[in-house]
């Protein structure tokens, strides 16, 4: 849950310098290369963390739904 909300925070900080006008367009570029990265890796995490939930938790009923 951590890596999701540093995620949040990268995406806004990134907003932020690209509205910036004085950015290159390839300093745009990195950044957006950077933020996509973080988030398919937090992407990839929680797709393992699930998949290892619903391994664990195979053939029980649950009180909640594993999304």
């Amino acid at each position: 849950m951590m890596q999701l909300a540093v995620s949040v925070a990268l995406l806004r900080i990134a907003t932020e310098l690209v509205e910036d006008d004085e950015l290159l367009p390839q300093d745009i570029d990195y950044i957006t290369t950077k933020v996509r990265s973080q988030i398919v890796e937090n992407l990839q995490l929680l797709r393992a963390q699930t998949d290892k939930e619903h391994q664990e938790h195979r053939g029980e009923i649950l009180p909640y739904p594993l999304h």
